[in-house]
This record gives C-alpha cells, sequence and structure tokens, in this order.
C-alpha cells in the first residue's frame, strides 16, 4: 500500500503527486521553514560566487561547478520564494545535501581531481548555512506533505 501522501482520495478529486508538488507550501511553521531555507540558499549562493572568485575561478571543473551551484541557488530561492511549490523546495534541499556530498568528497577522496588540504573559515560557514537549510527545507517539505493530503485522505473516506 502506497503511502498516504501517494494515494488519491476516494472523493473523485484528481489530486495526485504531481498536484501536491506543484502546490504551494501553506502554514505559517512552512513558512518560517521556507524563509529560513531560502537565506540559507542565499548564503550558500554567496560564499560559493565569493570562493570562485577567490580562489576556484581557474580550477579546471571545480570552479564552474561553484558557478554552477550559486546561480542555480539563486534561481532557486527566487522560485522558492515566488511559488513556495513543494517540488521547488525538495530540489532546493537536493542542491545543498548535493554541495555537503561534494565538500565531504572532496576533503576526503578528492573530486574531480581536486583535493581540499585545509578547510577555511569559510567551508566551515558554507557548510552551517547548507546544513540549516537543508534541515529546514527537509522540515517544511515533510510538514507539507504530510499534513494537508493526510487530512484529505482522511475527510474523503469518512
Amino acid at each position: 500500500m502506497p503511502p498516504d501522501f501517494m494515494r488519491r482520495p476516494s472523493s473523485g478529486s484528481q489530486f495526485g503527486v504531481v498536484t501536491a508538488l506543484l502546490r504551494p507550501a501553506r502554514g505559517t511553521a512552512v513558512t518560517l521553514l521556507v524563509a529560513i531555507g531560502t537565506l540559507a540558499l542565499c548564503a550558500s549562493s554567496a560564499i560559493h560566487f565569493y570562493l570562485w572568485t577567490l580562489a576556484y575561478r581557474d580550477v579546471a571543473t571545480i570552479g564552474p561547478l561553484f558557478l554552477f551551484q550559486g546561480s542555480l541557488a539563486v534561481a532557486l530561492a527566487v522560485l522558492c520564494l515566488v511559488t513556495r511549490a513543494t517540488l521547488v523546495i525538495i530540489v532546493s534541499a537536493v542542491l545543498l545535501a548535493s554541495t555537503i556530498g561534494g565538500f565531504v568528497i572532496a576533503t576526503t577522496a578528492g573530486l574531480f581531481g581536486f583535493s581540499l588540504h585545509e578547510v577555511t573559515g569559510w567551508a566551515v560557514w558554507s557548510l552551517v548555512a547548507e546544513g540549516l537549510g537543508f534541515s529546514a527545507f527537509g522540515a517544511a517539505t515533510l510538514l507539507t506533505l504530510r499534513s494537508p493530503i493526510s487530512n484529505r485522505v482522511a475527510h474523503s473516506s469518512g
């Protein structure tokens, strides 16, 4: 049996996963979590742009990835504020988790031939922002997918 958020209510509506993912996240707690996540996304982006200008501009593959992360983070921050769509929130969380993963790989095994041997204060601030943003977006996603859909399923069956 699929989880609640994947079930269709029996009331005849065309509710489904896609509709749930495109629907704006609502509620005071969710709005606050999305705002925190968006600020963290902006902080991560700003740090990556700054580090690109400072040191990573000429590093093969990693330099362009810093620009890509910063640009995508800005675009997602704008989309989070404008749409608050659950799908955008999930993609934002995935970007932040991927950025943390890339850092861990670069400091341990090396990434695309690049190894980071010294962790600076900027890296620590970036990790803090990304961890905070991932946590906020993850909590917002769980609240959004759990509450409204569960309520609809419960109301339609009784």
